[in-house]
């Protein structure tokens, strides 16, 4: 039964942290550290205000959700935009749900597999209805869960 919900999410919620962590070879859990901030749009070119930036830094204090134990911060960077642009623009809307990163702020990171573990993306999390973090250890324990076939 349980295999058979799997296939199902995975046909009806093709993008979103299940597929995510699917993706991923290692997720963790930290503190966004020596967060950095560069503007790379504004809304008119006589200086308004931003609409897109990239911002980069550090996890920090990190634990594993799901993989390998990494010792050390891990560095990141990530495009964001202004929450009134287009939809149908990265990062994805499932990740823009969660917001824009902050300093200091907690943030799930998702890493691909290989000896290099580059970051497939990093999205805040918070309390409540934005505890990714939560979601995605719920995720993991799921999948860890022993399988029968029907």
């Amino acid at each position: 039964m349980a295999v058979g919900l799997a296939r199902e999410a995975d046909v009806t919620f093709p993008a979103g942290p299940r597929m995510q962590v699917s993706r991923s070879a290692t997720v963790l859990v930290g503190r966004v550290s020596g967060y950095r901030q560069e503007v790379t749009s504004r809304s008119s070119p006589e200086g308004g205000g931003p609409v897109e930036w990239a911002v980069s830094g550090e996890l920090v204090r990190h634990r594993v959700l799901k993989g390998e134990r990494l010792v050390g911060p891990v560095p990141f960077e990530r495009a964001e935009r202004a929450p009134w642009l287009s939809a149908g623009l990265s990062p994805s809307s499932w990740e823009r749900s969660y917001g824009n990163l902050t300093d200091r702020g907690q943030a799930v990171m998702f890493l691909g597999p290989g000896p290099d573990r580059p970051v497939l993306t990093i999205v805040p999390t918070a309390d409540g209805d934005r505890d990714l973090a939560g979601l995605v250890a719920d995720i993991v324990r799921f999948r860890a869960l022993p399988r029968s076939e029907d």
